[in-house]
């Protein structure tokens, strides 16, 4: 008896030549596979498209802020594909976030009283190993409108106070002051008082005989979590 990879040979009967070489062939091919590979992956590439590009509040007020999302049509890290990510930007191109799994990708928004900004995201897929640029979704803009009064007037309730009478000063404005502040100062820019509610902020005004005194309001508004002006 004779032994061949394991097989037995009894006087040459078992296996004729071609059989054998059959049998040598299937074995070393079985030998090269490695424990646990496979030899195809079904997986394919990662196709979809964008269906939303949205602020949940396009038009925060002061220092409200907003999240702004990017949704695409199907999961990014789906098994079935080789996956994919989406990368958001401001306006400008600077980079904010990149998400590699679900379905959308988010970043926050506060920009300051009175300006916008923008957003947009781009879908980068996997192909033979590497990420390569799919698409590009709309462009989202948030605008803080800020506070939206505005100063009404400036006036003292008598403007030539006679010797020791003096007077109020008063700067109006024509909404009530929320998530903002009137500062008074003098002419040469000392400040007075800083009001943060109601429609109105005062001072007292009592300037020598025969002189002059000047004041001045400023407005200033909250924006992440500070005022400016």
């Amino acid at each position: 008896m004779t032994r061949v990879f394991g097989l037995s040979l009894r006087h040459g009967r078992w296996f004729s030549a071609p059989r054998i070489a059959a049998v040598l062939v299937t074995l070393l091919i079985a030998q090269s596979l490695p424990a646990g590979s496979a030899r195809a992956t079904g997986q394919v590439d990662w196709t979809g498209s964008f269906t939303s590009a949205s602020a949940a509040n396009p038009a925060p007020v002061l220092d409200a802020g907003t999240s702004v999302n990017f949704v695409v049509s199907r999961a990014i890290n789906d098994q079935s594909t080789y996956g994919a990510k989406l990368r958001v930007f401001d306006g400008a191109g600077g980079w904010l976030a990149t998400c590699f799994e679900g379905t959308a990708c988010s970043v926050y928004s506060n920009p300051a009283p009175g300006t916008p900004l923008s957003y947009y995201a781009e879908m980068w897929v996997q192909h033979a190993g590497v990420y390569v640029y799919y698409s590009t979704s709309a462009v989202v803009t948030v605008t803080d409108p800020g506070w939206t009064g505005s100063f009404t007037s400036a006036s003292a309730a008598n403007p030539t106070p006679v010797l020791d009478a003096g007077t109020s000063v008063n700067f109006s404005v024509s909404t009530a002051l929320s998530s903002a502040k009137l500062r008074v100062f003098d002419g040469a820019g000392g400040w007075l008082a800083t009001c943060f509610e109601g429609t109105a902020c005062s001072v007292y005004s009592n300037p020598a005989p025969g002189t002059s005194l000047t004041y001045y309001a400023e407005l200033w508004v909250q924006h992440a979590g500070t005022y400016v002006y």
